[in-house]
């Protein structure tokens, strides 16, 4: 379950339901267009990345393996990608309304804790 707060008021303006385990970790782009959660299965595969429209909370699309193994996301400033990166090292980048892979690249030897792009989102930095 992932709660949208009114930072000003503390009142609950939204709920965001259909994870199906854990919520590990959140993110919205910065044009307030998408959130993306990240919930955590009891095996490695079971979790799930969702990409929610922020305005009407409909889940834009849910992806499963490679991109829910993800040890770090972050969506790009125009909120058009998100980027992965995992435990093998890869970094991956998806189009955010489709959920599809744009491209990948190896650049780690092992696990990928950070991830984000830059404010121009002409680069993505990865640690």
């Amino acid at each position: 379950l992932v709660k949208i707060w009114n930072a000003e008021t503390g009142d609950e303006v939204g709920t965001l339901a259909g994870n199906t385990g854990e919520v590990s970790s959140v993110t919205s782009s910065s044009d307030g267009r998408f959130i993306v959660s990240k919930s955590s299965g009891k095996n490695r595969n079971d979790g799930a990345l969702k990409i929610w429209d922020a305005a009407t909370g409909a889940e834009v699309c849910s992806l499963t393996g490679d991109a829910a193994n993800a040890t770090a996301f972050a969506l790009s400033p125009d909120g058009k990608n998100f980027v992965t990166g995992s435990d093998d090292g890869v970094v991956k980048i998806w189009d955010t309304a489709t959920g599809q892979q744009v491209r990948a690249w190896r650049g780690h030897s092992s696990y990928i804790s950070a991830i984000a792009f830059s404010p121009d989102g002409k680069f993505v930095v990865s640690g």
